[in-house]
């Protein structure tokens, strides 16, 4: 089909409609990933237990603790930023361990589930772990 064949005005569809999704496609992906908006900033809340799960996977790392002592047996999910910022901060895939003992420093979730952004994680050592972003 030659240019000549097409209906008048095909091209300035045809351009508008590649400007879109130029334009559009980093938007959709940009809104696929969550904000941190879930977590109250404003509040630090702290979880003592054992490390159920520990996953060092882009692009949160994740950390379950169940608790000891009054709440027994709760899980608390936990998130925290990128493993590369984590990096930055001095932290490694073999910081924490399943099984270990650890304080968790976090910004709880704002609907009062058990979970929220990591801050600091603490050691049965003593050892402390920090996270400080650059900008929330």
């Amino acid at each position: 089909m030659t240019s000549s064949m097409l209906p008048r005005g095909t091209f300035a569809v045809v351009r508008l409609a590649l400007l879109l999704t130029i334009l559009l496609c980093p938007m959709k992906r940009a809104e696929a990933h969550h904000s941190f908006g879930a977590f109250d900033q404003s509040k630090q809340s702290v979880v003592r237990g054992t490390v159920t799960l520990w996953q060092w996977t882009n692009p949160h790392v994740r950390i379950t603790v169940k608790t000891a002592g009054a709440g027994q047996g709760q899980d608390w999910a936990l998130e925290g930023w990128a493993p590369s910022l984590w990096r930055r901060q001095g932290w490694v895939r073999t910081s924490i361990k399943t099984g270990d003992q650890v304080a968790v420093y976090f910004h709880p979730n704002r609907d009062g589930t058990h979970g929220g952004s990591v801050t600091n994680v603490t050691g049965i050592d003593g050892q402390s772990l920090k996270y400080h972003p650059v900008s929330q």
